[in-house]
């Protein structure tokens, strides 16, 4: 291990460094109500994190659970964990971010003791009271408020000839909130329709009760996670589950429904609720104390519906909120047109890209291929010049042999001569001196002259003076 590892491990047993003095970041501790995977929960999550992932902030994320567990025992429990995890943990929360009412009750319960002096945000608390908060300053959020008057007026519009409204809802703490709001608003509409709660059930009776439902009913789902047994069931499943058996409208109050079944309504968003409270956060990190944030009262809901599901109810959409958003839509004929408009210009102007590009490739191609040519060609002009030259020297040399075999007269044969006189005998019986025959048979030159022999011999006195 290198010395400044070893520097770093020495110093955190004397001085324990928190998370943020290595790695420069700030934390921040989201306290979720329910369980990851739960499509509330982490609907939530992804707006806090689409707002801090660039803001070099650390986000911890614990979760309480309490969707599937609850009682007493199991938040003291909760308490127990918490303190010895916090109690062992060395990172500095700056602020802390919980989600839902559960969540928001274990830090008013527990919080000094546990995170004592930390800023918090809350989001996604229903029927929210000043109460709620009462003894801690730093605090600040955003309230979940369903407009259950907005879906009924809803309802009244798209489905005039329908009077009978069934609620969905669960025993769970969530359920028992939501029923009491309701309770305050459903006097107002008893006039215009008959209710009924849907909350003691059991799974495996919730087909059969769906199935039975007729042309006066509409279904509004609220809650729907756990049943008289204690099973637990996902938003997910559950609104599958409640569809697969429907034959009427479901209409609902939350985002994680839709798309899966529910015509639509005013609903409630958890990517919302956690981009504004991560709106909050950041605020805070940069200096604004929490008590100088106002609490957001006006929950931010949208008005949001299904095309499938209007058009399986025959609904107009014309009789639709302004600003409704809608999803499966199908394009227009215009937007279709002008989409093959584009497509077509699309794949021509590619078709002709690839056209010129072979093109362009076939006019190299034939380039190279001329140089080539040209090359060749010249290579071979050269090669046949010099060919040319070899061949003229060759005929220029063969043609001086030939000149000088033309000049040479070979004497071949045996040829008559005097034994005394030398003198040769031609061809014709004639007999003439050696240097006739020679003049007359080759082109050579005879001149006269006198070898030493016959110089002693003819003349002795002019070989003496020598």
């Amino acid at each position: 291990m290198k010395k400044p590892a070893l520097l770093i491990i020495a110093l955190g047993l004397f001085f324990p460094l928190s998370v943020s003095a290595l790695t420069g970041k700030r934390n921040i501790l989201v306290l979720h109500s329910y369980h990851q995977g739960l499509e509330w929960t982490d609907s939530i999550s992804e707006g806090i994190n689409s707002v801090l992932k660039d803001e070099h902030v650390e986000i911890h994320y614990e979760y309480l659970d309490t969707k599937r567990n609850s009682g007493e025992e199991y938040y003291q429990f909760l308490v127990d964990f918490e303190k010895q995890k916090t109690s062992l943990s060395s990172i500095d929360f700056e602020l802390i971010i919980c989600s839902d009412n559960n969540a928001l009750r274990f830090i008013m319960e527990y919080g000094d003791e546990l995170y004592p002096d930390i800023p918090v945000i809350f989001c996604g608390v229903n029927n929210f009271t000043p109460d709620m908060i009462s003894g801690r300053r730093e605090i600040t959020g955003i309230i979940e408020s369903i407009d259950y008057k907005a879906n009924l007026d809803l309802i009244g519009t798209l489905h005039p000839e329908r009077n009978n409204i069934i609620y969905i809802i669960d025993r769970t703490a969530t359920g028992k909130m939501v029923k009491k709001e309701l309770e305050d608003v459903l006097t107002d509409y008893s006039d215009r329709y008959s209710f009924e709660f849907y909350q003691d059930f059991r799974l495996d009776d919730v087909p059969h009760k769906i199935s039975a439902l007729g042309d006066n009913d509409v279904i509004i789902i609220l809650t729907f996670n756990r049943d008289l047994d204690g099973n637990f069931i996902s938003y997910y499943d559950g609104i599958r589950m409640v569809y697969r058996h429907s034959r009427v409208p479901i209409y609902g109050a939350w985002d994680f429904y839709f798309g899966n079944g529910i015509v639509g309504g005013l609903l409630t968003s958890g990517l919302y609720q956690g981009k504004a409270a991560a709106g909050m956060a950041m605020k805070i990190l940069n200096g604004t104390p929490a008590s100088h944030l106002k609490i957001i009262e006006e929950s931010p809901n949208q008005m949001m519906f299904d095309y499938n599901e209007l058009k399986r109810f025959d609904i107009d959409t014309g009789k639709l909120p302004d600003g409704s958003i809608i999803i499966n839509k199908p394009e227009s004929w215009l937007k279709r047109a002008s989409e093959f408009i584009w497509t077509v210009t699309i794949l021509s102007l590619l078709g002709l890209s690839v056209s010129g590009i072979r093109l362009i490739q076939n006019w190299r191609r034939q380039k190279h291929l001329k140089e080539i040519n040209e090359e060749l060609a010249e290579r071979v002009q050269e090669k046949t010049a010099d060919l040319h030259d070899k061949v003229k020297l060759i005929e220029e040399q063969n043609a001086r042999l030939q000149s000088a075999l033309d000049e040479i007269n070979t004497l071949s044969g045996i040829i008559p001569i005097c034994s005394h006189c030398k003198s040769i005998r031609n061809d014709k019986g004639y007999w003439n001196q050696v240097e006739h025959y020679i003049a007359e048979h080759t082109e050579a030159q005879l001149s006269h002259g006198v070898c030493p022999d016959c110089l002693e011999k003819y003349y002795p006195d002019y070989k003496k003076k020598e």
